[in-house]
């Protein structure tokens, strides 16, 4: 894992294939690993039109009182094309992000990665987890070539953005 940085990231919108999966019974260990790796080895996000560039972000939408979760494998965009109805349009709101590159070999490393920065890193730093923003994961060109030619035995480096907020000084 690399430092971790605070960034403010402008609200975006993205295009992709949406997985609805909860927390309740580790449903989502299931289902989110499968869904991810055949959306990444068939490049099903070429469909989307006016895609910015090739990369991939998955988006994490979780209401902090719920273990339900909406789980987009996504393309930045505006919109889908009117005939893509199976696509999601997914709006990322404005927010400050704690943002950290690691090596991800699997779904366990974001689940250490984030764990980290949720128990250790935000508090040790006045932060807290901001739950109006979206937790996503950025993957580059370089990791999804890695990933299509080798899967995670290439070099696969990705990028977690938690949402954070400044916690108030205590006196």
């Amino acid at each position: 894992m690399e430092q971790i940085s605070v960034i403010k990231k402008a609200a975006f919108t993205a295009v992709g294939f949406q997985l609805k999966t909860t927390f309740a019974g580790n449903r989502q260990a299931s289902e989110i690993p499968p869904f991810f790796h055949k959306t990444v080895t068939e490049d099903g996000l070429s469909i989307v039109s006016n895609r910015e560039n090739e990369e991939y972000l998955c988006i994490f939408d979780k209401k902090a009182d719920s273990p339900d979760l909406d789980y987009t494998i996504a393309a930045l965009a505006e919109m889908p094309r009117t005939d893509q109805k199976d696509l999601a349009l997914v709006f990322v709101p404005e927010s400050v992000y704690a943002c950290v590159r690691f090596s991800k070999k699997g779904n366990q490393d974001v689940l250490k990665v984030l764990k980290f920065m949720m128990e250790e890193w935000a508090p040790e730093n006045g932060y807290s987890q901001n739950h109006a923003g979206k937790l996503f994961i950025r993957y580059d060109a370089q990791f999804l070539a890695a990933y299509r030619a080798a899967g995670y035995e290439g070099e696969t480096m990705a990028e977690l953005y938690f949402p954070v907020v400044k916690q108030p000084l205590t006196q």
